[in-house]
């Protein structure tokens, strides 16, 4: 199974990461971090067809070796495919 996210751009964003749970509640854990503030979008694969799967996604900016993450989006479900 397979789902297609995307997303607005965050003006000045240096990457997102894409967090991903089973359940709208349940524990997050990180699907992929995306090192370039101009891709909007992700597809995450291998999942279970007939499932559900709930996503949130941050920005960040880096400098130097520190990360400074923005506020997470709302949380989003997809129906996997």
């Amino acid at each position: 199974g397979r789902v297609s996210l995307s997303w607005d751009a965050v003006n000045n964003a240096d990457g997102y990461q894409i967090w991903m749970s089973d359940s709208a509640n349940g524990t997050y854990t990180i699907a992929k971090s995306i090192e370039d503030g101009n891709t909007t979008s992700y597809a995450k694969s291998g999942l279970n067809s007939g499932s559900t799967a709930y996503f949130k996604v941050r920005a960040y900016v880096q400098d130097g070796d520190k990360k400074t993450f923005g506020a997470y989006s709302e949380t989003v479900s997809a129906a996997v495919k």
